[in-house]
């Protein structure tokens, strides 16, 4: 892991090093004889790793003066050694970025909801203070960060452009080494892994935290739509589910329903939109419900809808819509029937009224005349006429 972060402190001892490096080399002195000192001044510098006290400064003179040297020009060995006995005893050792303390986090996922906030708690072990430390939270680099406290001040110039304005700092208890940063506002892509790190001077620690969002959709919406094709259908639809929701139809007995169900996600949120569809038949439709529900959520209540009642009776007047006409033309077929069969038997019967009403004509033209031919004939026999 790259400590990008202690730069600062890198450009300070650098300054240190250029102001005391002239300071040494001088006190070593400049001629040939002195060249052993002017390597020690090297090698002690850099053992104080920059950071050489006052104290020690002032009875380095006294470790190199002509006095304490041999008359060949050599180390006295016990002015080195006196100096590197001082050196290693009172000064602090060079660190090396281990550190005597652990940072410890949760070891589950820390769960958020999308735009609700969450809190990412880090904290030492053993109970120690971390009011002098520097306190990051960040992503994959070190820098810009998501959150930044040092000396007990946030630092907002190095976070993160997306993290601005949406971070607080949680003193849990500085004393005890416990300290957590709230992100407020939480969106998709805070979702992923964390790591939280504590520095004192050059030791440091650190651990890994994941934040798991979920999203909790709208409430949603049922309705019934016709179709020429494929007939008349429920449409359950919602958006803001993360991750894929689950979808279950269940009819007036409580039985599960059969459904094509299919996912988008929004280019602009990450979230998912669910569109749900099932067909209507007959009467489990009044008491047809869509739920939906995520499953990183138990315990959140579960969105439910019920299909309202006026498409049902839509679905009614539906079926009677496409059955009318054909019970029209079954009708006028039936009327046209009767029409023709009435029509057909009133011909028939004006047919036969015609031919009785002729027939007794002709039987009344035939007793005339057989009367007018046997009157004559009686009057000349002399016989009287049938009675």
């Amino acid at each position: 892991m790259s400590l990008g972060f202690l730069s600062p402190r890198v450009s300070r001892r650098a300054k240190l090093r250029s102001e005391a490096f002239p300071r040494l080399i001088a006190l070593g002195g400049a001629g040939s004889n002195h060249s052993l000192p002017r390597q020690f001044s090297l090698n002690f510098y850099y053992a104080c790793g920059g950071f050489c006290p006052t104290w020690l400064m002032s009875i380095y003179p006294v470790c190199l003066s002509p006095a304490g040297m041999a008359k060949d020009g050599g180390w006295s060995s016990l002015s080195a050694s006196g100096l590197l006995v001082l050196l290693f005893l009172k000064l602090p050792p060079v660190g090396n970025g281990k550190a005597d303390f652990q940072v410890l986090g949760p070891q589950d996922p820390v769960l958020a909801v999308v735009g609700e906030e969450a809190e990412l708690r880090c904290w030492l072990s053993p109970r120690i203070s971390a009011h002098s430390m520097e306190l990051r939270w960040f992503r994959e680099e070190l820098s810009p960060a998501v959150h930044v406290r040092r000396a007990g001040r946030d630092e907002p110039e190095e976070q993160m452009r997306e993290y601005r304005n949406r971070t607080s700092f949680v003193d849990r208890d500085m004393a005890g080494g416990q300290a957590a940063v709230r992100i407020h506002r939480i969106t998709m892509s805070d979702n992923g892994s964390y790591h939280c790190l504590f520095t004192e001077d050059r030791a440091h620690a650190s651990t890994t935290l994941w934040l798991q969002v979920a999203g909790l959709g709208s409430r949603p919406r049922i309705q019934a739509i016709h179709t020429q094709d494929r007939g008349v259908w429920a449409e359950c639809a919602s958006e803001g589910w993360y991750p894929e929701p689950w979808v279950e139809w269940r009819d007036h007995r409580g039985q599960t329903v059969r459904a094509e169900t299919n996912f988008s996600v929004s280019p602009t949120t990450g979230l998912l939109a669910v569109v749900s569809r099932v067909a209507l038949q007959g009467g489990a439709v009044e008491a047809l419900s869509c739920s939906i529900s995520n499953s990183l959520l138990p315990g959140r209540k579960v969105a439910e809808s019920h299909l309202p009642a006026h498409l049902s009776r839509g679905s009614q007047f539906t079926k009677w819509r496409l059955a009318l006409p054909l019970a029209l033309l079954a009708m006028g077929l039936v009327m046209a029937g009767v029409i023709c069969l009435f029509g057909k038997c009133q011909r028939n019967a004006h047919r036969t009224q015609l031919r009785q009403e002729t027939e007794r004509r002709g039987q009344e033209q035939s007793q005339q005349s057989s009367m007018a031919v046997a009157a004559p004939l009686h009057e000349v026999c002399g016989v009287p006429p049938r009675t």
